[in-house]
């Protein structure tokens, strides 16, 4: 069966955003706090969340605590939201790197998008798009795995075409807007402001008028 990914759109992007960076806290991505964080009323939140829990982006659990208290249905349970780390890309170095590929791929000239990856890697390298990472850190060797596969192999956000070739899948696509905020890393508290729609400034103006 054929499978169906939604867009990560910018409001669905950045409370996904929200959720990774929360996740990381004490607190961890309670809806409190993502109400708090993403400045979205409480209706929107568990809108998005549920949309973000059925397309397999977050997962929903619950804490439990107090430990003295002998069963489960006594103690006091907190619910949490995290970021599934097999759909979703966590890291800002994966991000970098997805982002990259759509762009190479985008000034590419191969009418099937496919990109040679030596090339790429090569690209990559001498644009020094990421610090920390050599040739073996992302394409592998006889021992080790490397990134590109990796990201090949886990979360369908690359597809292998050939040995040689591969192309970013349309999950990659899809998650653009969050991609961008995961390798930028901007702290919740200094979150770019949400586009205005055209139509919502035209009637702003005209109220004004």
């Amino acid at each position: 069966m054929e499978k169906v990914y939604r867009e990560l759109d910018e409001l669905r992007a950045r409370l996904l955003y929200v959720v990774l960076k929360l996740q990381e806290q004490p607190s961890g991505a309670t809806q409190e706090r993502i109400i708090e964080c993403t400045k979205f009323n409480s209706t929107r939140v568990v809108r998005l969340l549920k949309q973000l829990e059925e397309a397999g982006y977050i997962i929903k659990s619950q804490v439990y605590g107090d430990k003295s208290r002998k069963s489960i249905e006594s103690r006091q349970a907190r619910q949490l939201y995290e970021v599934d780390a097999i759909n979703s890309i966590t890291f800002k170095d994966s991000a970098v790197i997805l982002l990259e590929m759509l762009k190479y791929q985008e000034n590419g000239k191969d009418l099937e998008g496919k990109i040679n990856v030596e090339e790429f890697i090569a690209y990559l390298l001498k644009g020094k798009k990421l610090r920390d990472f050599n040739r073996v850190d992302l394409l592998g060797n006889s021992r080790t795995r490397g990134k590109i596969d990796l990201l090949a192999e886990n979360g369908e956000h690359i597809e292998r075409v050939t040995p040689r070739f591969v192309k970013p899948r349309l999950k990659a696509k899809l998650q653009k807007l969050y991609l961008e905020l995961v390798a930028e890393q901007p702290a919740l508290e200094k979150l770019p402001a949400l586009a205005v729609p055209k139509k919502a400034t035209q009637q702003a103006k005209s109220a004004h008028s």
